[in-house]
């Protein structure tokens, strides 16, 4: 084995091991978005979870044609490096299509996360048969310390906020809108005396802004794991071509 195989194989060693551990870093992002949802699938549409599975099934092929790819150079075999070019050039394509797409579409996403989190709060909460969708609510207020869509106002003239007392200062909310957990805060007189109490008593930001801080944070973490891959697999893919090239010269294959 010459030098320039050696250092060839060694580069592709290691960039090959690169692309294994993004192929996992992308599964790793794609089941943690689509099984912490921390109540997010109430205001999400399918898109979003077609884009995790996207990113999971990504991510294994990546992870097992880079051991492919291993294999190929391990037993200076042509045809698997072949075949190892040939798929990481399709996956090249998909993602630069998945990364684009994912781009232009941030702003549709973030529409349609305040237009259903909108109907939900209004039309949803609290009545019979949405026990998922009241459930998923209370999750989110809980978790991101908001309330409502932009404010607890938004409870207001909402199916479940009309059926509740309405007290001197502010909408009656749910538990899950309160500071303290204390059974019936939400919709105690004592809490809606006046605006300081209220506002100390019930979280005064919005869901939809920290909602879509967080899917915007996982789309931009997505887009830098794909452009990261992007550019080792440009590199890759040249010392890739350059091994096929040698080993076929050094055993007399047409290339």
């Amino acid at each position: 084995m010459g030098c320039g195989e050696r250092c060839m194989l060694i580069s592709f060693y290691i960039i090959t091991f690169g692309f294994m551990v993004l192929g996992a870093a992308l599964l790793g992002l794609g089941i943690y978005i689509r099984t912490n949802g921390n109540g997010l699938d109430i205001v999400v549409d399918t898109s979003w979870h077609t884009a995790a599975y996207i990113m999971i099934a990504i991510g294994v092929m990546v992870f097992l044609i880079s051991l492919l790819g291993c294999l190929g150079a391990v037993r200076k075999s042509t045809c698997l490096l072949g075949t190892y070019l040939s798929c990481m050039i399709a996956i090249f394509i998909v993602e630069l299509a998945g990364a684009i797409y994912a781009g232009i579409n941030r702003t549709a996403v973030e529409s349609t996360i305040r237009n259903k989190f909108s109907t939900e709060v209004k039309d949803s909460y609290g009545q019979p048969q949405k026990n998922a969708i009241t459930t998923g609510i209370d999750q989110i207020q809980t978790l991101f310390q908001c309330c409502g869509i932009d404010s607890p106002f938004n409870w207001t003239n909402s199916k479940w906020s009309n059926s509740k007392p309405v007290g001197n200062y502010g909408p009656p909310v749910p538990d899950s809108c309160c500071k303290m957990e204390m059974p019936n805060c939400g919709t105690n007189p004592a809490n809606h005396y006046n605006e300081t109490i209220f506002t100390e008593a019930i979280y005064q930001q919005g869901c939809y802004i920290k909602i879509r801080d967080l899917i915007s944070n996982n789309i931009a973490i997505a887009i830098a794991i794909l452009a990261t891959f992007g550019c080792l697999q440009i590199v890759g893919l040249l010392i890739a071509r350059l091994l096929y090239s040698t080993l076929g010269y050094e055993y007399g294959y047409e290339i």
